[in-house]
């Protein structure tokens, strides 16, 4: 019989450089499993996206010319909404205000100023978990927050339907959409729209491009939604937005029905707006809702 060859023995540094190579690669699969079950975990999310404040009782907004009334709303599941309704002199309208991850109602003067200033009355309010509403701050308690609101300006506050204008910012513009498809609406006005939560996080952090979108807990998908949608539809992005880049504005404005209107503010970001910026922003707010019926 013939002999067998023989193979040559790998030397020891081949043999570590292999044993290193299969080391990193578990390494990476388990780094890349362990952050989809992360972003895939409802509660991540929620302490990821959501940053609210308590209320701050030094600080208050008081806005010439209208009346302010403080109110709670009850949610269906117990918890009480804080919310403040500034009447305007002859307006018949009502523009819900739906904030965004930060912050509380007391810092959205300059949204219940511009309302006002076009003769729309203003109802601010906070989500749970913020400023004096009660229970925990979650992205599906907010979706639910908004429809409570819509539905207490209905049946307490005595608006119909064609008087209501939802105004969402931010991650309140998830809130303003979802309750614009499901409900009759005046208007729909955006305020630096996320065009869908994954979107929003792949440019936040660039390395959740490796994740499909499903791997998300929340979906937020406005670009889905918009599409359901017919009332007026007004969108409002700062070109200097680095935290939900305003092509997203552009592709919500590309999906929604007509009539529409889509308007940059030049020198603004995400969460401060220039001086000039600001009168673009009052005057573009005063001529969409100067035109609706």
């Amino acid at each position: 019989m013939m002999n067998e060859r023989k193979r040559p023995k790998r030397s020891i540094w081949s043999r570590i450089g292999i044993i290193a190579l299969l080391t990193i690669a578990f390494v990476m699969v388990i780094g890349y499993v362990g952050g989809g079950i992360l972003i895939h975990d409802s509660k991540f999310a929620d302490e990821t996206v959501l940053c609210p404040d308590l209320f701050n009782d030094t600080f208050d907004i008081s806005l010439p010319g209208t009346k302010r009334q403080v109110l709670v709303i009850p949610a269906d599941d117990g918890q009480k909404l804080d919310a403040w309704l500034f009447v305007v002199p002859g307006a018949k309208k009502l523009a819900i205000v739906n904030h965004g991850n930060a912050g509380n109602l007391s810092s959205r003067g300059f949204v219940a100023q511009a309302l006002t200033q076009a003769k729309t009355n203003v109802l601010l309010y906070d989500y749970r978990g913020y400023g004096k509403s009660t229970g925990p701050a979650t992205l599906h308690g907010i979706l639910e927050d908004g429809q409570t609101v819509y539905s207490y300006a209905r049946n307490k506050l005595g608006y119909s339907a064609n008087k209501i204008i939802e105004y969402g910012e931010s991650i309140g513009t998830a809130v303003a959409c979802q309750v614009a498809a499901k409900e009759n609406c005046c208007a729909l006005m955006l305020f630096a729209p996320l065009d869908s939560l994954p979107s929003a996080g792949k440019w936040t952090v660039p390395i959740l491009q490796l994740y499909p979108d499903f791997c998300f807990a929340e979906q937020l998908n406005n670009l889905e939604l918009i599409k359901k949608i017919h009332s007026p539809i007004f969108i409002i992005h700062g070109k200097k937005d680095t935290t939900l880049r305003a092509e997203g504005s552009q592709r919500l404005y590309d999906a929604a029905s007509q009539p529409k209107t889509l308007v940059y503010l030049p020198d603004s970001s995400h969460s401060e707006m220039s001086a000039d910026d600001g009168n673009l922003y009052l005057k573009s707010i005063t001529k969409f809702i100067a035109a609706l019926p």
